[in-house]
């Protein structure tokens, strides 16, 4: 005698839960009203595209990560050298306020070229 395959239950209550829930059928498919109605309480079947970093949060990790960060903190103690020199000093030199300046420089040219480049 013919066995009946055990996906054959899974199958006809799957078909069952189509006609109660979805109101389908296998050789009709949806109606144009049913499809209708889906559409407007769903919407399309769509994948929503995926959340993006936005510009300004990559340029600033690339500006203070990695070598950068040592760029700055160089920056700013040159900074705070020529602040303690002109506090201590009627005309204190301007090396460290050049040097300062080149490190800026530098840093806003090494990040700006490849964030403009992309």
């Amino acid at each position: 005698m013919y066995n009946k395959p055990a996906c054959a239950f899974h199958i006809s209550c799957v078909y069952r839960l189509a006609l109660a829930v979805v109101k389908l059928t296998v050789y009709q498919g949806l109606s144009v009203h049913r499809a209708k109605e889906i559409l407007a309480r769903d919407g399309l079947n769509q994948l929503t595209p995926p959340k993006t970093t936005p510009e300004w949060i990559k340029f600033c990790k690339q500006m203070f990560g990695g070598f950068a960060i040592l760029l700055w903190i160089g920056a700013v103690l040159c900074f705070l050298a020529y602040s303690i020199q002109a506090s201590t000093s009627e005309d204190p030199p301007g090396d460290n306020v050049r040097i300062v300046n080149v490190t800026y420089e530098v840093l806003i040219c090494n990040q700006l070229i490849p964030s403009l480049c992309k």
